[in-house]
């Protein structure tokens, strides 16, 4: 039984392609792929050409990520997105276009040409995990002085073992509020496929922002292994 929603995606590549693109562009397999923080990529194989990268026909596959749940319009804008890559690797021979200059021109077009608004990046706002396997994983809160929130993802395994190096890095610190807590909870489970988990755990530690609510999410579901300010 073939799937519904990848033949919906197959059947706009066809359409887009003859509308848009001039019916230029290869017939490429189209498949589903559990990707890291994309939402859909172009892959290929290119060969050195006298001195130059280039395409070698009949090697390219479009995945679509399978971690999250969306309605088949609403993976048009990102089959568009991903099209433009197809175009410029395929058509222009340009193996190394990325983001550049001419795949930016070629969104604008097509975002006129089809009232789509094609993205540059995803978002996941919103989105439900397509299997929503809650996981736990280590999150180190940092609260600043002058109440700014910062956090760090560990593996669980990581901040098992390690804690005593984070009580060493961080117990004397008096600016900010540090705790190191296993979190179980459907918004740190998606946080865990948006960030690197990272080994560090002193002061090379990679931060990102967190909201009041995230941190309220993460304490509510928690099993706090260490707290520099206990109350």
């Amino acid at each position: 039984m073939s799937d519904p929603i990848l033949s919906h995606i197959q059947h706009k590549y066809e359409e887009f392609n003859n509308r848009y693109f001039k019916g230029e562009l290869p017939q490429i397999p189209i498949r589903w792929k559990k990707l890291k923080r994309a939402s859909a990529v172009v892959e290929f194989t290119a060969a050195t050409v006298k001195g130059k990268k280039t395409y070698i026909p009949n090697t390219m596959v479009m995945s679509f990520d399978t971690t999250y749940v969306r309605t088949k319009e609403e993976y048009e804008p990102i089959l568009l997105h991903e099209m433009i890559h197809v175009y410029d690797v395929a058509i222009r021979n340009d193996v190394i276009a990325n983001h550049g200059a001419q795949f930016l021109a070629k969104r604008r077009e097509l975002s006129a040409r089809t009232g789509i608004d094609i993205p540059l990046t995803d978002n996941i706002s919103g989105l439900q995990l397509k299997n929503e396997t809650v996981k736990p994983v280590a999150v180190v809160a940092r609260i600043r002085n002058d109440g700014l929130y910062a956090f760090a993802l560990l593996s669980v395994n990581t901040a098992t073992a390690k804690v005593g190096e984070i009580v060493k890095s961080w117990s004397n610190d008096t600016r900010n509020h540090v705790q190191v807590m296993v979190v179980t909870s459907p918004i740190w489970s998606r946080k865990a496929l948006q960030v690197p988990i990272q080994r560090n755990v002193n002061y090379k530690m990679k931060w990102f922002k967190m909201t009041q609510e995230e941190y309220d999410d993460a304490r509510k579901n928690a099993n706090v292994l260490w707290d520099n300010q206990p109350t």
